[in-house]
């Protein structure tokens, strides 16, 4: 792995099990990581002064599940930790990612051509309407994603976008892998591997906790939250239409612009 990279892994005290298999899938790998403890958002006490309740009536049209809060505050500490460091970019990991074979290999390549991004995801939960930016290997390339690509389970990330997301992602008004993969709102550049190189591991069950007790973390059950009354959603829609637009056009504009360097 470069130098330059750290790697963060984003764990809950109540999650042993996962970080024994992360423990045992970076042996195989040959990297290390540090690890970054969770914020547990069934611990956290509301209302929260990281969350704008309203702010995310408004924008998500749900009822709050602390562990959101938990999940986005946890990836604040993993991005302070970075930022604190030495380091000049850094791969931000939750503890379900499943590494590819062909991890360390694409990183390294996506660092070679760090003067054209800010952000690059590294993993895909949506076609999100991909667009070749650049090779990184014979088998990857660098894409910008016109639409929706959420999930955060990996990432990495350069120091302007650390400092973005540390000065921007409080409070809260909307869950976390929707909101950093704002790039028009933080001014960031913000493209994507394909194939990805991180995948969720469909084996862990989530720590989000919704409406179940987990065999895997033991976490307590949360209410599942539910959609506001139509009426009330009616802000959401506007917001969701107003952020694919936005994301389409930056995304296009970022794809062009990036080709040219």
């Amino acid at each position: 792995m470069n130098a330059a990279c750290g790697i963060y892994l984003i764990n809950l005290d109540r999650s042993p099990d996962r970080l024994a298999m992360q423990n045992e899938q970076f042996a195989a790998l040959s990297l290390t990581f540090t690890r970054v403890e969770a914020v547990d958002g069934s611990a956290l006490d509301f209302p929260h002064p990281a969350m704008d309740e309203k702010g995310f009536h408004n924008r998500h049209g749900k009822t709050i599940n602390p562990n959101e809060l938990g999940c986005t505050l946890s990836h604040l500490r993993a991005i302070e930790t970075f930022a604190n460091s030495d380091q000049d970019f850094a791969v931000i990991l939750e503890d379900d990612a499943d590494l590819s074979d062909h991890f360390e290999r694409v990183i390294d390549a996506a660092i070679a051509q760090a003067h054209r991004w800010d952000m690059v995801k590294l993993n895909r939960r949506h076609s999100g309407m991909p667009v070749t930016v650049t090779p990184l290997t014979e088998d990857y390339r660098l894409v910008s994603y016109l639409t929706k690509q959420s999930g955060a389970v990996g990432y990495l990330i350069n120091r302007k976008a650390a400092r973005a997301y540390m000065d921007g992602l409080l409070p809260m008004q909307v869950p976390y892998d929707h909101e950093f993969d704002r790039g028009h709102a933080y001014g960031l550049r913000i493209f994507g591997t394909l194939p990805p190189v991180v995948k969720d591991n469909l084996t862990t069950d989530s720590t989000i906790g919704y409406g179940y007790t987990s065999d895997v973390t033991g976490a307590k059950p949360l209410k599942k939250p539910r959609k506001l009354p139509r009426i009330m959603r009616l802000p959401a829609y506007a917001y969701r239409s107003s952020e694919a637009v936005k994301r389409f056009v930056t995304a296009g504009w970022n794809a062009l612009r990036s080709k040219m360097r």
